[in-house]
C-alpha cells in the first residue's frame, strides 16, 4: 500500500497565506506517542537539530492526533518536540490530522527511516512488538521493505539479550545487527572464548568474526564446556599427567569429543604451544599456555592464539609441539 506522506515532505512548503494560521500550542499540551518506534533520540544528530532549533526555531510543525482529553499525541515529529522541550520554548508549531493513513504504524516508521533512520535496537523493538501482535516474520519484513534474514538478526537484540551484548551495543562498540546475531551463535557455542576475544579486542568487524569463529570452529565441540571449566576451576601447576582416575570433567569431555585427555594446541607469535585450559587466568582476555620446550608456564592474550588442534594429550607433556605460520 502506498502511503501518501507528502505532508511530512521537507519540500512541501505550506503557502503563505497559511503560515500565519498554523496553530501554536504550549509543550504541556502534547504528549508523546507510546508505539512511536523512535526512543533513541539523544546523540550528537540531536545535538544538531538542537542547535538549528535554537538559532532557526521550529520550521515545520510537528503532527499530531487529537485525543479525548484535548491533549495532542505527537504522531510525527518527536524529535523536533524533544528539542523544544530542552531549550524550553514557549510553544510548538502543530498539524492535526485524521487521515487514517497516518495512523498506520509502517507509515510512522517509513516517516523515521526518511528524516533520521532509526536505530537498530528501536526497529527491533517495533518489530517484536508487530509479532507479539500476530504478524509472521516475511510479512513484517515484506512492508518495511528489508530481507527476512534481516528481522532475524535484529531480534538478537530484543529475545532475552545477554548483558554482554547490550554492553557492546549501548556502548558503540558494535551496532550491527548482523554481527551482534553472529557473536549470540558463537557465544552460546563457546561462551568463554567468545568474551575472552571481546575483552582483548579492538574493532569488532568483519575480518575479526571471521578469526573468532574459526577459533571456535577448531577448539570443537568440547570448547564450551573446557573453557567454562577453566574460568571456574581452581589454579593448578600444570596439566596432570597421571593415568589415574579419570575426572568427571575428563570423562564429559570425552564423552563428547571421544577424546580421553583432550589437550588444545596452538601457535602464538610463530612459536607452537599447550592451551593450559585448567588454570584461571589473572585478568579477562587472557589464557595460560606452555610453549614447546618450555616447562614454565606464561599468560597470553587469548586473542593472539591461533588454535591448531584439539588432540588426545601424550605423555606428561602433551605431544610434541609443532609451530603453524
Amino acid at each position: 500500500m502506498n502511503l501518501d506522506l507528502s505532508l511530512l515532505d521537507h519540500s512541501a512548503a505550506a503557502p503563505p497565506s497559511a503560515v500565519g494560521r498554523t496553530p501554536v500550542a504550549p509543550l504541556a499540551a502534547f504528549e508523546e506517542d507510546p508505539d512511536n518506534p523512535r526512543f533513541e533520540a539523544e546523540g550528537p544528530e540531536f545535538e544538531q537539530l538542537v542547535d538549528s532549533v535554537r538559532r532557526h526555531g521550529i520550521l515545520q510543525p510537528v503532527v499530531v492526533r487529537a485525543q479525548p482529553d484535548g491533549r495532542l499525541r505527537l504522531r510525527f515529529g518527536l524529535r523536533r518536540y524533544r528539542a523544544a522541550c530542552r531549550l524550553q520554548l514557549a510553544g510548538l508549531p502543530y498539524l492535526v490530522t485524521e487521515d487514517p493513513r497516518q495512523f498506520d504504524d509502517y507509515a510512522q516508521v517509513d516517516e523515521n527511516q526518511r528524516r533520521k533512520p532509526l536505530q537498530p535496537l528501536e526497529l527491533a523493538a517495533f518489530i517484536a512488538r508487530k509479532l507479539r501482535q500476530g504478524e509472521q516474520k516475511k510479512q513484517v519484513a515484506a512492508r518495511l521493505g528489508i530481507d527476512p534474514s534481516a528481522v532475524t538478526h535484529l531480534l538478537a537484540l530484543v529475545e532475552a539479550p545477554p548483558p554482554w551484548l547490550l554492553e557492546l551495543y549501548h556502548g558503540q562498540r558494535c551496532r550491527s545487527p548482523q554481527y551482534l546475531y553472529e557473536l549470540r551463535k558463537l557465544h552460546a557455542r563457546a561462551p568463554v572464548l567468545v568474551e575472552r576475544g571481546l575483552a582483548d579486542s579492538v574493532a569488532i568487524d568483519r575480518p575479526w568474526l571471521l578469526q573468532l569463529a574459526a577459533t571456535v570452529r577448531a577448539a570443537g565441540p568440547a570448547a564450551g564446556q573446557a573453557a567454562e571449566q577453566a574460568a571456574g576451576a581452581p589454579a593448578a601447576d600444570a596439566i596432570p599427567s597421571s593415568a589415574g582416575a579419570e575426572s568427571s570433567s575428563a570423562a564429559a569431555a570425552r564423552a563428547v569429543t571421544g577424546i580421553r585427555r583432550p589437550a588444545l594446541y596452538g601457535c602464538h607469535a610463530g612459536r607452537a604451544l599447550m592451551l593450559l585450559l585448567d588454570r584461571q587466568p589473572s585478568g579477562p582476555g587472557l589464557i595460560w599456555v606452555r610453549y614447546e620446550g618450555e616447562a614454565e608456564a606464561v599468560e597470553v592474550p587469548i586473542g593472539a592464539v591461533r588454535l591448531t588442534a584439539l588432540e588426545e594429550m601424550r605423555g606428561a607433556g602433551g605431544r610434541a609441539l609443532r609451530a603453524v605460520a
